[in-house]
């Protein structure tokens, strides 16, 4: 889990890897439409963006030579970063409900 500003610019930059049943989670600080980037990425990730325990938006296999910016597509208190493929493996999509 990440919510230290810091470490949200940083996410999973840099790092050679994630295995697989892994993620990371950004905690926000508030209900706000969130920009990520692939800045230093070194593999492809899933990114899930979720809002009061609900998808709202799954990127799919982003290639981490992606340059722009990734928007979430509506307000959204928490992101979760996988491994590329794992929506798909694991059938998530918009509307899952999300608990932990």
């Amino acid at each position: 889990m990440v919510g230290a500003p810091g470490k949200v610019y940083l996410g999973l930059g840099h790092r050679q890897e994630l295995p697989e049943g892994r993620g990371m989670l950004f905690i926000m600080p508030g209900m706000e439409v969130q920009n990520f980037c692939m800045r230093g990425m070194q593999f492809p990730i899933d990114i899930i963006w979720i809002t009061q325990g609900k998808v709202v938006g799954v990127e799919k296999n982003v290639s981490p030579k992606f340059t722009g910016t990734l928007c979430s597509p509506e307000p959204v208190n928490y992101v979760l970063e996988v491994p590329g493929g794992f929506a798909d493996r694991y059938g998530i999509k918009v509307g899952d409900a999300v608990s932990w």
